[in-house]
This record gives structure tokens, sequence and C-alpha cells, in this order.
């Protein structure tokens, strides 16, 4: 998901989505350089996520999401 969200931060919501489901895997996407507080919060509060720059080649965007669906326990998963 992306850092930039209308009415909160990706990272908040990120961790809310985490504690609701602790399973789901979370991948937080951003042009931002200046994370290090919201990631610290998260860290403090036991979440680590991955951080995807801006711009990103969409290849990469799908094999990121394959490797995420893969580690859910789903089989196999991957885009031809």
């Amino acid at each position: 998901m992306d850092v930039r969200l209308k009415d909160l931060n990706g990272v908040t919501f990120a961790v809310r989505l985490r504690e609701e489901f602790p399973s789901c895997e979370v991948a937080l996407f951003t042009g931002l350089t200046d994370l290090g507080d919201l990631l610290e919060k998260a860290r403090e509060a036991g979440h680590s996520f991955e951080v995807i720059p801006k711009p990103t080649h969409p290849e990469e965007m799908l094999r990121i999401v394959a490797q995420k669906l893969s580690g859910l326990g789903q089989g196999e998963f991957s885009i031809a």
C-alpha cells in the first residue's frame, strides 16, 4: 500500500491492519524519504514492514506481490 493516504498514513494503517489480521502480508510503497519516525513507532509496536521505493518497475511490484502471496500458504503463485 502507498504510505501517503488521504486521511491517515499507510504505516499507521498497516499497523492497524496487522493488529486486526496478524497474518496479513503488507509492503509499503512510497516516494517519501523521511519515514524513520513512522517506521520506528511501528517497530516499537512489534511491526516491521518492507518499504518499496518509488519509482519501481511493475515487474518488481508483481514479484513482491507473488512473494507475499506465496508466504500466505496459498501454494505456488506466479505472474506470467
